[in-house]
């Protein structure tokens, strides 16, 4: 290919990752959704089998939802957790790798 072809095959990729960036960050938000919704959702039936009043469901349902919000956060921090070890692991291989050349 020549120059042209590279610099079109990079500004694709490029483009690429930004796209399935996007892709990415639009699921993740919608999984958070629907962890929300059905946090909601849990905490209304809840209620309505409890025969609670208006506001002491709107209550249930705020702090299912909050706690809805804690548990995402607690697994994205495991997972940020994961990716770091594995992380570091790789590039000690790698450095003992390179080292016992």
């Amino acid at each position: 290919m020549g120059v042209g072809g590279d610099i079109l095959k990079g500004i694709a990729k490029e483009a690429s990752r930004k796209k399935k960036k996007e892709f990415d960050e639009a699921l993740i938000e919608s999984m958070k959704e629907r962890k929300r919704n059905e946090a909601a959702l849990a905490a209304n039936k809840s209620a309505k089998d409890r025969g609670l009043s208006v506001e002491e469901a709107e209550e249930e349902i705020d702090l299912a939802v909050s706690v809805a919000e804690e548990e995402i956060q607690k697994s994205q921090k495991k997972a940020n957790i994961f990716f770091t070890i594995v992380s570091v692991l790789l590039i000690a291989i790698m450095w003992a790798f390179i080292f016992s050349q």
